[in-house]
């Protein structure tokens, strides 16, 4: 096998036979390890790799990191500019929780979805800053991976890897410890795993919350509307103390809540105050869970209405990484012309929205039924269209989990944590639309220069 000369490539040369093999021993893995969906399905992993030349990679971190910065400020400018606020319209229900926390960045934690252009450069389709769960897995996935038939024969071909630090043991546990004490100047008090009886995920809080205790800190898991308080304001559950926390809400919008993760505001009104304040040191912030998880800070950046939000380096590289991305109540009757006349080049997404759903694909509709979506969605007020950026295209080579010479896609992701990129991640589906959650499997990552 090569490197091909943009630096990366699918490895899949492995008989059928070995690569059942592999895949009953990492699906055991990943039940024993407990990485699983909500409904204890295992998260997929199909462990034929997915290659990076360091080159390659390195270039991908620094593009990914400089666009975070760019990212970050997006908070600020939302609570300053009412231009801005119009912009979005966001929903009542975040009024109190946009202004940024005290401490930074407000976005500690995000993935970027991406593929590649033509010419083998980034261009990301979506950005999710609310709590992607897949850094918490990566360590059990590559653990799985080293014990299998096409690690050992890739390590025949390229004998050097260099291991993205997300595969560590712990890794989140530790990042979020050590980024809240440097905000604290001590170490926390004690964790806090939160989710919301109304509106929550929680898939990867078991694991959490063993990594934590591992960490020798006190570590509870709970309910946000349970929570007791402490005269400063600092939170409790079951007369423990935590100054940090990792929440996992569903970011989806239920009109009929005061706020997006509970009923009313009432109940929730103290832990608000305390991620406000400062005295909680919440991962990731409101701000980023709800108001930057909008598919619409997208259409923000590349909208050439907001150029005088950026600089002329910002600007470059936003055109160079995110494609064309408008919400479509803002389109002229000439340009939605335009996208129903283009429907293959074009897809409609929910602003909020996850696992994969919320989404049209132009180029699988017939035109009556994508014209009938555009008139929809345009009314909704809730949606984008964005020029759809194509997935790699492969023909299976094995006999499972897809049918042999069936067309698969490939696509991938990068975690930043705290301004830093902390490592890629691959996913392949038999749909274009590559969501794990919906039909689509991990892929473990490789970072490798030839011989």
């Amino acid at each position: 096998m090569s490197i091909k000369t943009d630096g990366r490539e699918w490895f899949h040369s492995i008989s059928p036979d070995s690569l059942e093999e592999d895949l009953r021993l990492c699906s055991g893995q990943m039940q024993a390890s407990g990485v699983l969906f909500e409904d204890s399905r295992e998260v997929p992993f199909l462990p034929l790799p997915y290659v990076y030349s360091s080159e390659k990679h390195n270039e991908l971190a620094k593009s990914f990191e400089l666009l975070t910065r760019i990212v970050n400020r997006l908070p600020d400018l939302y609570t300053a500019e009412k231009a801005v606020r119009d912009y979005h319209a966001l929903p009542q229900s975040l009024h109190g929780i946009m202004p940024p926390p005290p401490y930074r960045p407000a976005v500690y934690y995000c993935r970027y979805d991406f593929t590649f252009d033509a010419k083998g450069a980034p261009r990301i389709y979506e950005i999710n800053t609310a709590g992607p769960a897949g850094v918490v897995f990566t360590h059990f996935q590559r653990l799985a991976f080293g014990m299998t038939k096409a690690s050992r024969e890739l390590s025949k071909i390229l004998p050097v890897r260099h291991e993205d630090p997300f595969y560590s043991p712990r890794f989140f546990a530790k990042e979020l410890i050590a980024n809240a004490s440097r905000f604290f100047g001590r170490r926390p008090e004690g964790i806090g795993l939160i989710n919301s009886k109304y509106n929550t995920l929680n898939n990867e809080l078991s694991l959490l919350e063993k990594d934590f205790r591992e960490e020798k800190i006190p570590v509870v898991r709970g309910h946000v509307e349970d929570l007791s308080y402490r005269p400063d304001g600092t939170p409790m559950l079951h007369g423990i103390p935590f100054d940090a926390a990792y929440h996992k809400f569903y970011p989806r919008f239920n009109p009929e809540f005061e706020v997006p993760f509970s009923r009313t505001r009432a109940e929730v009104a103290p832990y608000i105050a305390a991620l406000s304040s400062g005295k909680l040191f919440g991962v990731n912030s409101l701000t980023s869970f709800y108001g930057m998880e909008s598919k619409g800070w997208l259409a923000f950046m590349s909208d050439p209405d907001n150029a005088r939000f950026f600089s002329e380096a910002e600007k470059e590289l936003i055109g160079k990484m995110v494609p064309y991305t408008r919400y479509l109540r803002r389109l002229s009757v000439a340009e939605l012309e335009k996208i129903s006349n283009n429907k293959d080049n074009f897809i409609i997404k929910k602003c909020i929205e996850t696992r994969g759903t919320g989404i049209f694909t132009g180029k699988d509709m017939p035109q009556g039924e994508w014209d009938a979506k555009l008139k929809e969605t345009f009314s909704s007020g809730e949606h984008v269209v964005q020029q759809f950026e194509p997935p790699e295209i492969f023909e299976y080579p094995g006999a499972s989990p897809f049918r042999k010479g069936s067309t698969v896609y490939i696509n991938h992701a990068c975690y930043v944590i705290q301004e830093t990129a902390r490592g890629l991640i691959t996913r392949i589906s038999s749909k274009s639309v590559t969501n794990v959650g919906s039909g689509g499997m991990i892929l473990p990552t490789v970072v490798s220069d030839p011989r």
